[in-house]
């Protein structure tokens, strides 16, 4: 219980330092920006986030679907009535997956996943993930986007050519494809009115161009679609749809429902299980995630809360019961690693969840050799993936007929992931507290005539109570 309350107070306090150290100051009250809610709802660790936590260049180059108060898109850099055509036409060649994936298609090139997937399946020996793949391959953050456009070649009317594009696109890791792919998208995308390239464009570009080449190739979509489950909900209801294998272009390369009310747009939780590179680097593309952020993922870093770029994370090193503690057994922990993202700037309206086997909790756990061992003489063999029960708890809050969370933002999503992995937390230390009263009924009954057996198991315990406490507090392994 201590080392849940210490988890939920370092949460508070890093998040109001964010707040306080945000550029711009961040004023109380945006018109898209959280709610100031209740002290039982979060508003000391939330307070009124906004566009003062979004960098110089994200406010800039903020995604061609947010519209500014002044009536331009800053993205598309058009007055309202010129970008609404442009912007349905942009919209409908984003969603179209067939385009993007024979142009990928007919060049080839060997998706660039697969050299990391190769060192997963050695043991994870990639020297340095985020160097070596994510910032060379998927960093599409607003600053790198900006960076690579700016770059690019242009002719004396400041246009820029499919040559030049072409270079781009190789900067980007998108080398390999075939020379008449970047005149073919130049003529699909239609630049804006002055016939120019903008830098939202040349952000679907990069995006459509990365998620095929994820996708297109691959053997099955059927057996890791299962694993991704988006849900959407809003005040008025939510919607559930675990992806199947041909939904999963769809959601990739589409967009979310229109909001049924203005007055709250809505949330999507998007809940990735057991870690799968491909669709994790394909989140990646899609909202624009940090490479720092998904390389705590894939590395499982310790427990922390901390802000990459435009958006939040947060990782869990999750401890949780192997099945309803009994006093006559000893304590069956599971471990596993969650990872949150509260994306989707300027709104933050997306929250995304990973959650995988802890890899390390076989070495960290004391005794967890002849834990299992108990566990098979039970009838009952370990369980090798992740605890996803707190997915079907907090599921469950979202869609209960009367649900609060429904009517909160992204944010309180977050929270109460970290409320579930709390609670978890708590029924650990209560199996202890059950295990030890019995052991000590035992010690009373018995005296000097106890085993040694007993002995070596409270000398145990100690050691895996440390684990909680500094697993609990963000102490790392």
């Amino acid at each position: 219980r201590q080392a849940a309350e210490e988890l939920l107070r370092s949460l508070a306090h890093v998040i109001r330092s964010w707040a306080r150290d945000a550029p711009g100051g961040g004023p109380p009250d945006f018109p898209w920006g959280f709610p100031r809610l209740s002290p039982m709802e979060g508003s000391d660790v939330f307070p009124g986030l906004g566009d003062g936590l979004l960098s110089p260049i994200a406010r800039d180059f903020r995604l061609h679907r947010q519209t500014s108060d002044d009536g331009h898109y800053p993205g598309l850099g058009l007055g309202r009535g010129a970008a609404d055509q442009s912007q349905r036409r942009l919209d409908e060649i984003e969603r179209n997956a067939d385009f993007w994936c024979n142009l990928v298609g007919i060049s080839g090139a060997q998706p660039p996943q697969s050299r990391l997937g190769v060192a997963s399946a050695t043991g994870w020996g990639l020297s340095d993930v985020r160097e070596t793949i994510l910032e060379e391959f998927f960093d599409l953050t607003p600053e790198r986007v900006v960076e690579v456009f700016n770059g690019l070649a242009r002719g004396a009317d400041g246009r820029i050519s499919a040559e030049a594009l072409g270079e781009g696109l190789r900067v980007c890791g998108l080398a390999g494809l075939d020379s008449s792919v970047p005149g073919r998208i130049l003529e699909a995308v239609a630049p804006g009115c002055d016939g120019r390239l903008q830098p939202a464009e040349f952000e679907t570009i990069l995006s459509r161009l990365k998620l095929a080449q994820l996708l297109v190739g691959q053997p099955s979509y059927a057996a890791p679609a299962r694993r991704l489950t988006v849900v959407d909900y809003d005040p008025r209801g939510s919607r559930v749809d675990c992806c199947s294998d041909v939904r999963l272009r769809e959601f990739f390369f589409g967009h979310r429902p229109p909001p049924r009310t203005l007055v709250s747009p809505g949330v999507r939780w998007v809940h990735l299980a057991n870690l799968d590179l491909t669709l994790l680097l394909s989140l990646t593309v899609k909202y624009s995630l940090h490479p720092l952020a998904v390389e705590d993922v894939i590395e499982q870093c310790r427990t922390k809360v901390d802000r990459y770029g435009d958006h939040f994370f947060a990782a869990v090193e999750q401890l949780s019961l192997e099945w309803p503690p009994r006093g006559d057994m000893p304590v069956q922990v599971r471990g596993s690693h969650i990872s949150i993202f509260c994306s989707g700037p300027p709104n933050l309206d997306t929250v995304i969840t990973v959650s995988q086997p802890d890899r390390s909790f076989s070495e960290d756990w004391p005794g967890y050799g002849s834990e299992q061992s108990a566990g098979g003489a039970l009838g009952r063999p370990p369980c090798r993936e992740a605890s996803n029960d707190w997915v079907e708890r907090l599921r469950r809050r979202v869609e209960a007929p009367l649900s609060r969370l429904k009517e909160r933002k992204a944010h309180f999503l977050l929270i109460q992931v970290f409320d579930i992995c709390t609670d978890e937390l708590v029924m650990v230390t209560s199996a202890y507290t059950t295990r030890l009263a019995h052991l000590e009924a035992e010690l009373q009954a018995e005296g000097a005539r106890l085993p040694s057996s007993w002995l070596d198991e409270m000398s145990l315990i100690r050691l895996q109570l440390a684990v909680v406490m500094r697993r609990g507090g963000g102490g790392g392994r």
